[in-house]
């Protein structure tokens, strides 16, 4: 009964691994949902941003279940079965990094998804490509200076802001302190 615990606790983070990975990779949510999928700020800025997050980490998590599942494998045939609390110990131990491993595939993720996308799930290429399209535009079809708008450039408008000032023979009152 132990030794199919031991087991089972060695490949269930692999196994696990490689089923979300898939469905995130292979038949992602379409927007962001609480449901599963990769779920950053990042990753829910935009759908675009949501899709491109599940396919990157999506491939991330299943190449790596499929390593990890190799490795449980390989530690499950080097388990020595006559002492438990020993095999229980070791298998804790590749649990824990197997875990660790999943908690850093948010690195390359969140670094792939800053590299494509700004904070509001815009995609850069496009962003840029848009700003040089409106940057040729403008010069294409700047608009010529009126003689009317250069007449009404040097004029000076003087406004009377004595009107809105307070007058100055007029002095503060002075409060009395009632203690």
């Amino acid at each position: 009964m132990i030794l199919k615990f031991i087991y089972l606790l060695l490949l269930a983070v692999p196994v696990c691994a490689v089923v979300l990975g898939f469905m995130c990779w292979r038949c992602p949510p379409k927007g962001p949902t609480w449901a599963y999928g990769y779920r950053s700020r990042r990753a829910r800025a935009s759908t675009e941003s949501w899709l491109f997050a599940q396919n990157m980490a999506g491939q991330i998590w299943y190449f790596l279940g499929l390593v990890m599942l190799v490795g449980s494998f390989v530690v499950m045939r080097k388990l020595n079965m006559e002492k438990l609390e020993e095999a229980f110990y070791r298998a804790s131990v590749v649990v824990i990094v197997q875990l660790v491993l999943i908690c850093l595939c948010q690195l390359p993720t969140e670094y792939l998804l800053l590299q494509r996308f700004d904070r509001f799930g815009r995609d850069r290429d496009a962003v840029a490509e848009a700003s040089e399209i409106q940057e040729t535009e403008y010069e294409q079809t700047a608009p010529m200076e009126l003689p009317y708008e250069q007449e009404a450039e040097q004029e000076e408008f003087d406004f009377d802001l004595d009107l809105y000032d307070e007058p100055e023979d007029k002095e503060p009152e002075e409060s009395q302190d009632n203690f």
